[in-house]
């Protein structure tokens, strides 16, 4: 049964419990909404939380405020607030889709075996084959170009500088693998022995 006397502007009570499974706000209303409608977290003397459509953002917010519960239109938003749960699920469609941060729209389809996500650096994120081949190694976005940049431990990567060529030379490390006899590898013999 619903709430429906006596019909007050403002009820206010210790503890309620309502056996309705389904609260409306803003009932009643007519035509085009034009104002806010959700739920204000008083907390005392830190700035409050609300969660409520944004009707002039058409989209669900949880933020903080200053608001007390009196306004009749457009809630003033000091910030969005922290949400954490446990999964995230959108619907599929050409018009869901997530943003990380403000900055990165993710795909809204599952990508194809073995592709990666890349990102143009403007904030458009999509599935790409993995690139293949070598690598370039690179210091803060520049091809290295300077000798003393690149850095290995000396256990399986062992770089020794080559001043008299301006070249650093990199070789495997003699702990990393041992074989006898013949081996190709990757069109490259190696004779027998400990390498």
């Amino acid at each position: 049964m619903g709430l429906t006397r006596p019909r007050l502007g403002q009820l206010q009570t210790t503890t309620s419990a309502f056996d309705d499974p389904l609260v409306v706000l803003n009932n009643g209303a007519t035509g085009a909404n034009n104002k806010d409608i959700g739920i204000v977290f008083e907390r005392g003397d830190d700035q409050n939380r609300v969660l409520l459509w944004d009707e002039s953002a058409d989209e669900f917010v949880l933020a903080n405020s200053t608001e007390q519960g009196s306004t009749n239109g457009d809630v003033t938003i000091a910030s969005y607030a922290n949400l954490r749960v446990n999964s995230l699920t959108t619907t599929a469609g050409s018009v869901a889709s997530l943003t990380v941060n403000s900055a990165y729209t993710l795909p809204t389809v599952d990508g194809t075996d073995g592709y990666v996500l890349t990102t143009d650096g403007a904030g458009n994120v999509t599935w790409s084959a993995a690139a293949s081949g070598g690598h370039t190694i690179q210091n803060a976005g520049s091809n290295l170009t300077a000798r003393a940049n690149l850095n290995f431990d000396g256990t399986y990567l062992v770089a020794t500088d080559d001043a008299g060529n301006n070249q650093t030379d990199v070789t495997i490390g003699s702990t990393v693998v041992t074989t006898t006899g013949t081996q190709t590898l990757d069109s490259k013999t190696i004779d027998g022995g400990s390498y």
